[in-house]
């Protein structure tokens, strides 16, 4: 009985009679978009990390071009109207005042994360079109995350179905090989038998 580890046979496929060339074929296959699959990691990582980079950007030009005020809630808030409006999510518009430090007094009504009481004081900034408006209530770092992340999954998924691409199309090439190895046995066992 031979006991020898035969693992490594698979590397040799070149000796090996079995081994088709489709097979060969899918092997490289797989190598290369094992590697396009770790590759996908850092590329995800960049991409993540220069759109957490951009929304900072965002964000400090944001504040530099606009000022800090404190609003005071004038009447009550409604959900946004429609499927994104079921009130726990959805931002709510709620009418706000407030005075600039000139005396001008101004009246808006701006999207609040949440409901807020008449009389309650909001800290905002406004904008210079004069638009107040609530900070981003999402961190930069978040941001870069779901990006990285959705830009992961669209590459893996990709990867995936390149695969299935790949294994359906040999699947077609090796099943009409077989089919025609088939015909060339099935006509050489309709000869009939020299006698």
């Amino acid at each position: 009985m031979d006991v020898r580890n035969h693992r490594g046979r698979g590397l040799r496929s070149r000796r090996n009679e079995l081994v088709r060339p489709s097979d060969r074929v899918e092997g490289l296959v797989a190598v290369v978009l094992l590697a396009a699959g770790m590759a996908a990691v850092g590329v995800a990582l960049w991409i993540g990390n220069s759109a957490a980079d951009g929304e900072r950007e965002r964000q400090s030009r944001w504040v530099a071009t606009s000022h800090p005020v404190t609003v005071t809630v004038t009447g009550r808030g409604h959900a946004t109207p429609g499927p994104a409006g079921d009130g726990v999510n959805s931002p709510w518009f709620t009418p706000v005042t407030w005075t600039e430090s000139d005396g001008t007094r101004h009246n808006y009504t701006m999207p609040l994360y949440a409901p807020a009481p008449m009389g309650a004081q909001v800290p905002v900034r406004v904008d210079v079109t004069g638009q107040p408006k609530t900070p981003d209530a999402y961190h930069p770092t978040s941001v870069g995350f779901i990006v990285g992340a959705f830009a992961l999954l669209t590459a893996w998924i990709a990867l995936g179905l390149l695969w299935l691409l790949v294994e359906r199309l040999l699947l077609w090439h090796n099943l009409g090989l077989w089919e025609a190895e088939w015909r060339r046995a099935q006509r050489s066992w309709a000869k009939p038998a020299a006698g």
